[in-house]
This record gives structure tokens, C-alpha cells and sequence, in this order.
């Protein structure tokens, strides 16, 4: 195999269980491949840790689409979301000035200090949600605790009102679902109304925020000024699209696998039973061992970039495996070993460079608050079904299980816990 041959899909279905073995081969092959993706575009894929770090923090690599090939824009018109219409530049798609700009705007909200002071409340969720499998018997873990507590975060974050919650999250659901029972045209009609919907429902809270401000992220955001800058209507709007799906379905994603692999080994969920405080730890190295988000968002050369051997012409879409990179053993010793004892994982999970993942502090604080609740109170946990039963969400950038049968057995009180 050479860096020019034309790989098949790297993102088909049946990597979506175990990536590994398949990426593994195509980085010990080389760093970077060329690849047909399954909706007709192709891409540079690269799979080393040096030379995804390098590109990550590469300026000449733009996430703006309008740097892109005329192909690849062709293809991506099926995207509710890359509809200028819709979405207004925001920080995942913008470089430069622009996306300092947008960053320095949002970044107070998201600072270390800020969201530690969250902690304390993100614990209280994640206990009340192991209050409620007390006495069940075999149960989703994604529907009753994964997917339920990011959830509640945000729209905390948001100011959603209790009496809207449901449906809110409901709109979240349907935009990142993977219902393949529905066919590719009607899943893209539901996430194209559900797109919509929270849209409108932006508008009314910020309009709202304008009106009264009171403590949530939109009325802050609203706010928020730099250098007698602000968000404006649309770039705000955009801004909480962004973060809402991103903070939601990968923080889901990642307590779901993170759970699925510390119960595949009874002595790792017995050990950070025995010592919860451990979990802050622990999340560094599942990040590395499986986060996720699998790949980078799209790039694009502005000029031409070379890298292992491969030029890069400008407007070639590029993206970086973060799953390959993560294991690299020239990045991490036994790298496909979870060993939760590791003190210096090196991983790619948030990123790198300027585009490095804003919500990178939130993410580890719901993360470690919610296997610590889950670890310190449910010594008994087990996984319902061998780990190979379980299905996964097909989706070329991120990583989740659709469900997680487990038997939660004895639910400890929150005075029992350790």
C-alpha cells in the first residue's frame, strides 16, 4: 500500500465497532492516505501522532469551506448547516483573524476557573441521575445517565427553561441521531426540521437575553465584549448550535465507552470504586484510549503543504484521525493497552492549535463528576451483553455507543459512597 493509493471508506460500517486494528494497519503503512468517503468526496487522511500535531497547528491549513474544491463544496450541499443561510461563520469553520476574533468572544466561558466552579453542580446531577437506577434491573445506561446528564448541562448553560427541556432535547436528539430504519432522505428531512427548530429557539432566547438579561451562557454571551465587540444576532445564534452539539453528543459518547471499557475489566471499575478521586486521572488516559471524536473537522491547504512525503495542494480536503494518532506507539508506549495508572497520555482527543476543543474543561469536569458518581456508588455495575454485542452510531467524526445494557445492582447512598 502507498500514500497515493485510493483507500475505500474508512469511515464505512464496519469500522464503526473497532477502528483500531484497520487504522493500525494504515498507519503502519504510512502517515497519510488517500480516500474515497462513502458520500462521494475524497480526502488526505492522516493517522500518525507527529504528523497530525504538525497539520493541526499547520496556518496554511484553513477549516473554511470556501477554501475547499469545487467538488467537495458540491457534496456537502446536502448539509443543512453549511447552508450560509442557516449558519453564520463560527469558531469550528473560521481561521485567522475571524476565528480569533469569535474565540476571544466566548473563551471567559469556557476558562478553567469558570467551569471548576461548575463542579460542585454537575456532581448533584450526576448523583441525582444514580439516585433513579436504584432498583432496576437491566437498563440503558446511555438513556438513563450518558446521554441525560450532558444534556441537563446545557441546557442549564442555556437557560432553558424546566417546562421545555423534553422537547429541547428532543431537537438535539433528532440532529445528531442515527436512525438508519428511517432511510437516508427521511433522517435528512427530521434533522433538517430539527436544525431549524432549535434555531428558532435561539432566536427566542437571545431575543430574550436582549430584553432581560439574566445568568445563563446566552444572556452572557449576549453580553460579552471585546474591544467594544459583539456577538451579533446570527454569529451568536451559530455559536450555541456549536456548542450545544458538540458539548452534548460527544460528552454522551465518551461516558457511554469510557463505562463499556472500565466494566469490560471488573479490576479497573472495583479500583476507581475503591479510590473515585481517581477518575479526573483516569478520563486522560480514555481520552487517549478511545474518545469520542474520532476524526478532525474537514481541512484545506491555502497553499500548497508538505508532509511525509505528500504534497497538498491547495483546496484538498484533509482530515486528521484522531483515533489513529491517539495510538500511535511512537506517541505512547503499549498504546493499545487501557492503563488508567498512565501519567503522561499523550492524545489528540480536544485537538491541537488554534482550534483546540473550548469546551475541552467542561468536558473533563462532566467526564470525571460522572464515572466518580457512577464508580464511588454502584460497586456492582455490570455490562448486560459481552462488549461485542454492543452497537455503535455509524458517523465519520464521532465515537458512542448507541446503548448500554447494563444491571446496575446495588445502588449505594450518597453517605456510602467513598
Amino acid at each position: 500500500m502507498t500514500a497515493v493509493d485510493l483507500l475505500p471508506d474508512p469511515f464505512a460500517n464496519e469500522h464503526d465497532a473497532d477502528p483500531y486494528a484497520y487504522l493500525a494497519g494504515l498507519r503502519e503503512a504510512a502517515p497519510v492516505h488517500r480516500a474515497r468517503t462513502g458520500d462521494g468526496r475524497w480526502v488526505w487522511f492522516v493517522t500518525r501522532y507527529a504528523e497530525a500535531r504538525a497539520l493541526l497547528a499547520d496556518p496554511r491549513m484553513s477549516r473554511d469551506p470556501r477554501n475547499a474544491g469545487a467538488d467537495w463544496l458540491a457534496a456537502n450541499r446536502a448539509n443543512p448547516t453549511a447552508d450560509p443561510g442557516v449558519m453564520a461563520p463560527h469558531v469550528g469553520i473560521t481561521d485567522g483573524a475571524d476565528h480569533a476574533r469569535l474565540r476571544r468572544l466566548v473563551s471567559g466561558v469556557f476558562a478553567p476557573g469558570p467551569v471548576r466552579a461548575m463542579r460542585a453542580h454537575v456532581d448533584r446531577l450526576a448523583h441525582g441521575l444514580v439516585d433513579a437506577l436504584a432498583g432496576r434491573d437491566e437498563t440503558d445506561l446511555v438513556t438513563a445517565f450518558a446521554e441525560p446528564l450532558p444534556a441537563m448541562v446545557i441546557c442549564e448553560l442555556l437557560g432553558v427553561p424546566e417546562g421545555d427541556r423534553e422537547q429541547f432535547r428532543g431537537w438535539i436528539r433528532a440532529v445528531v441521531a442515527d436512525d438508519t430504519r428511517a432511510g437516508p432522505e427521511e433522517s435528512a428531512r427530521r434533522r433538517q426540521a430539527a436544525v431549524g427548530n432549535l434555531f428558532a429557539y435561539f432566536d427566542r432566547l437571545i431575543a430574550e437575553a436582549r430584553r432581560a438579561p439574566g445568568e445563563g451562557l446566552v444572556s452572557t454571551l449576549a453580553a460579552e465584549a471585546a474591544d467594544g465587540d459583539r456577538l451579533s444576532e446570527p454569529e451568536l445564534r451559530s455559536m450555541l448550535f456549536v456548542l450545544l452539539i458538540g458539548g452534548y453528543e460527544t460528552t454522551l459518547g465518551f461516558l457511554a465507552t469510557s463505562v463499556l471499557h472500565l466494566l469490560a475489566d471488573p479490576g479497573r471499575w472495583r479500583a476507581l470504586h475503591a479510590e473515585p478521586g481517581r477518575c479526573g486521572d483516569a478520563v486522560e488516559e480514555l481520552l487517549r484510549y478511545d474518545g469520542s471524536v474520532k476524526t478532525s473537522f474537514w481541512m484545506f491547504p491555502t497553499e500548497p503543504v508538505r508532509i511525509a512525503g505528500v504534497e497538498l495542494l491547495p483546496g484538498d480536503p484533509v482530515m486528521v484521525s484522531f483515533a489513529a494518532a491517539n495510538r500511535d506507539p511512537a506517541a505512547n508506549a503499549e498504546p493499545d493497552r487501557l492503563l488508567l495508572g498512565r501519567s503522561d497520555a499523550r492524545h489528540l482527543a480536544f485537538g491541537h492549535g488554534p482550534h483546540y476543543c473550548l469546551g475541552a474543561p467542561l468536558a473533563r469536569v462532566e467526564a470525571s463528576a460522572g464515572l466518580a458518581a457512577l464508580a464511588a456508588r454502584c460497586p456492582e455495575l455490570t455490562l448486560a451483553v459481552p462488549p461485542r454485542e454492543v452497537r455503535w452510531q455509524h458517523s465519520p467524526i464521532v465515537r458512542a455507543p448507541l446503548a448500554l445494557p447494563v444491571h446496575p445492582g446495588r445502588v449505594l447512598g450518597r453517605a456510602g459512597a467513598r
